[in-house]
């Protein structure tokens, strides 16, 4: 069994540390106070007490589980660790310590632990039917909850497409849009140019429609094109001709419609990427337990 140092888990950044305090402090705050308990239970009352996964899942979320706990008084330690898959009735962590403290976490720690292996669960289907084609997250994900939730898609097996509006160009239908009821549609080199001329590393990538785009996306030195809701057929197409034009290498995104049926077929297109929005905001909670021992 060992021990979580709290919200540094595995590949835990500062700023997802930063969120994840954040994210506590709320959860343990619109809690409020145990009344039952206190009213209740002795106050020199010792428990232990297992979490339990209530079926098969890949764990992510322990830091926040730590914390938690920490936070109200009681001791945790982990049985396996974060990306971890466990079958349903396999021990997940253990707390002891006061039972007030131990009862009043244990909804706030079971809620993290549940979110976020959701989200690391199917991520991990995902990850597993594209392969070898690597899974990116977008940002569709909880508002506040952006940088744990990719946390997960990383416990999972998946890979952070960008965190926000300001670290990468992704020029999307609805720039184009805007920009053609503006001034008129300008071409795909010109807005390449106006990007690398405003911010020269940061990366671009460009959303395309059809093949013509997505030619002049390669030519105009796009660092990525992203084929949303392409047919299959067409998106085969346009990996072929990049292969075949063979100088510098674009990597090719797969966006739009996968299902992990379809993902098998995604897979072998020989495209470098595919971004899946389900990943965050399509997971199911996984279910966890908390099962109380006398005499902690």
């Amino acid at each position: 069994m060992t021990p979580v140092s709290h919200l540094s888990g595995p590949g835990l950044s500062a700023p997802e540390r930063e969120e994840l305090a954040f994210l506590i402090d709320r959860a343990l705050a619109e809690d409020g106070p145990d009344r039952t308990s206190a009213a209740l239970i002795p106050a020199g009352l010792a428990l232990a007490a297992t979490v339990v996964s209530r079926g098969a899942c890949t764990i992510a979320g322990l830091p926040a589980a730590a914390e938690v706990a920490a936070r109200c008084g009681a001791a945790f330690a982990a049985c396996c660790g974060d990306g971890d898959e466990v079958d349903g009735g396999s021990a997940v962590a253990r707390l002891s310590g006061p039972a007030r403290a131990v009862l009043g976490c244990e909804r706030v720690l079971l809620n993290f632990l549940g979110r976020l292996s959701g989200i690391a669960t199917l991520t991990r289907q995902y990850a597993r039917a594209l392969h070898p084609t690597p899974v990116f997250d977008t940002r569709k994900t909880t508002p506040g909850w952006r940088r744990m939730e990719k946390y997960a898609v990383r416990a999972g097996g998946g890979r952070n497409h960008r965190m926000g509006l300001d670290d990468q160009f992704l020029v999307k239908d609805n720039h184009l849009a805007a920009l053609a009821a503006a001034a008129g549609a300008r071409p795909i080199s010109e807005l390449v140019a106006s990007m690398r001329a405003a911010a020269p590393d940061l990366r671009i990538e460009i959303e395309v429609e059809n093949d013509a785009d997505f030619r002049a996306a390669v030519v105009a030195g796009a660092d990525i094109v992203m084929l949303d809701n392409w047919p299959t057929d067409a998106m085969r197409a346009a990996v072929a001709w990049l292969a075949a034009r063979g100088a510098r290498r674009v990597q090719v995104e797969i966006s739009g419609g996968v299902t992990l049926a379809r993902a098998p077929e995604l897979a072998g297109l020989g495209a470098d990427r595919v971004s899946v929005g389900a990943l965050t905001h399509g997971a199911v909670w996984c279910d966890f337990s908390l099962e109380m021992e006398a005499g902690g």
